[in-house]
């Protein structure tokens, strides 16, 4: 059997199990594998958000994001994936954002999102909550750049993201001031305090969808 020939039984095969997936009960599993598909998802218009109940809204917009995504890097191949985020309107970055930043501190705290990300999103993440008006959130993310940067300052180097994409994205920002932000604390004191405020910070994500219906529409 030559190479080709190999080639395409594997990625036929792929292709079987991604449709077996895409019928999967678990909905997460069976948006990535439609995504993946190019089979859309389905149609988020004004009638169809208002419909929602605010513990899927964020959930359904975040999958359509994530679609608008993988097409939009089919078309860019050689286009980073963080600058393609970068580029999306602020409204939708605030969705974007916030769904993965939960999703991980839910499972492992602020640890684990850095970790994985190597900082990469977090100060388009707070720029991107000033449309909140939040403060309380804001000095909160801000605090865990700081302990961020004495972690990378410590030695610890098993990081899952780019460090070095967070290295240059970092270059122009006043990292001091984030240092002394973050005096005497830690993750594990963060993920506590993120925990007293993550119902207000979703409550008003919420809020500002639904008074934005039109800018959701995807």
């Amino acid at each position: 059997m030559d190479k080709l020939r190999k080639k395409e039984l594997k990625k036929e095969y792929l292709r079987q199990e991604l449709l077996k997936q895409a019928s999967d009960d678990n909905e997460i599993i069976a948006n990535w594998a439609k995504i993946k598909l190019g089979i859309p998802l389905y149609l988020l218009n004004k009638q169809t958000l208002e419909k929602l109940a605010d513990e899927e809204l964020e959930e359904k917009i975040y999958y359509k994001i994530c679609e608008k995504l993988y097409e939009t890097k089919k078309l860019n191949r050689y286009k980073d994936e963080s600058v393609i985020i970068e580029e999306l309107p602020k409204h939708f970055k605030l969705v974007y954002y916030f769904f993965y930043l939960e999703m991980i501190i839910e499972d492992g705290g602020f640890e684990d999102y850095y970790v994985n990300t190597a900082g990469l999103y977090i100060l388009d993440t707070i720029n991107t909550l000033q449309i909140l008006d939040y403060n309380e959130a804001i000095e909160l993310l801000e605090k865990s750049v700081g302990v961020f940067l004495m972690l990378i300052e410590s030695g610890f180097d098993l990081w899952s993201g780019e460090i070095d994409l967070w290295n240059k994205k970092s270059k122009t920002i006043d990292k001091e001031y984030y240092l002394n932000l973050a005096k005497d604390s830690d993750f594990e004191q963060l993920d506590k305090k993120y925990n007293t405020i993550k119902q207000e910070l979703r409550q008003r994500r919420i809020r500002f969808i639904r008074g934005n219906l039109k800018k959701f529409e995807l």
